[in-house]
C-alpha cells in the first residue's frame, strides 16, 4: 500500500478487515461502493498491453517472466484454481491475482492474493466467516481474511471499491509453500462452503 494513503483499520469477528483509506490524491472516503463493471474492459488483469497488478514483484518481472503459460499469461498457476472458484461463485468479480513470491534469502514473502469487486457487504461478511470456519475445521493452515483497499493512482480496473482475499501474515510468517497450499485448499472447499451457507445471504444483516 502506498504511503500516500492514510489507513484506519477495524477488524470484526467474521475475519473481514476494513481498511478505510483517504488518498491524498483526492479519493473520497466511502463513495460509490458499486463497481462500474462496464468500464472493466478485461477482468484478467491484463489491459491495453500493460501488466496491471498491485504486486511489485509481478510488475518488476513482467507478465512473460512469471506466467504459467502463454494462454493465461496474466494468471499465475499457483492461484488460478482459487481465482476461478471465486469467479464461479457469481458473487465477486476478481480482476487481478498473484500467486505470491519469496524474496532473496526468503527474508520477505509476498503472499498469494486475489483482488476483486463486490456489490454487497453481506456477501463480504459471509466470505470472512467462511474463511474463519475453514481455518477452524483444519482446511487451512493459516488464517485468511478479506481486506478493503484504496485504489492507487494508475490502476486501470474501473471504478468501485477494491477488496483483497489474502492470508494473515504473523510476526513469524509461514512459508510461501504453506500459503500456496492454503490457496489450493480454498479452491477445493470454498464453493461447497458457500452452498452450505447460501441461505444466510438472505438473513445476514
Amino acid at each position: 500500500m502506498s504511503q500516500q494513503s492514510q489507513i484506519d483499520t477495524v477488524e470484526n469477528s467474521s475475519g473481514w478487515i476494513v481498511l478505510k483509506a483517504q488518498s491524498k490524491q483526492g479519493a473520497k472516503q466511502g463513495g460509490n461502493r458499486e463497481p462500474n463493471l462496464s468500464s472493466d474492459t478485461s477482468i484478467n488483469g491484463f489491459e491495453d498491453g500493460r501488466w496491471d497488478t498491485p504486486c511489485s514483484v509481478c510488475l518488476a518481472h513482467g507478465a512473460t517472466a512469471i506466467s504459467a503459460d502463454s494462454e493465461t499469461r496474466y494468471l499465475d498457476k499457483g492461484i488460478r484454481a482459487l481465482r476461478a472458484e471465486i469467479s464461479g461463485l457469481g458473487l465477486f468479480v476478481p480482476f487481478a491475482s498473484c500467486e505470491g513470491h519469496a524474496g532473496a534469502a526468503r527474508t520477505h514473502i509476498e503472499v498469494p492474493r486475489i483482488w476483486f469487486h463486490c456489490h454487497s457487504e453481506k456477501q463480504l461478511r459471509l466470505l470472512g466467516e467462511i474463511l474463519n470456519a475453514l481455518k477452524v475445521c483444519g482446511n487451512l493452515a493459516n488464517k485468511w481474511h478479506v481486506v478493503e483497499v484504496a485504489p492507487e493512482r494508475g490502476w486501470h480496473w474501473g471504478s468501485g471499491t477494491v477488496y483483497v482475499i489474502e492470508p494473515v501474515v504473523l510476526s513469524v510468517p509461514a512459508t510461501l509453500q504453506s500459503y500456496r497450499r492454503d490457496a489450493a485448499s480454498l479452491a477445493r472447499h470454498l464453493g461447497t462452503a458457500f452452498m452450505r451457507h447460501a441461505g444466510r445471504l438472505l438473513t445476514v444483516s
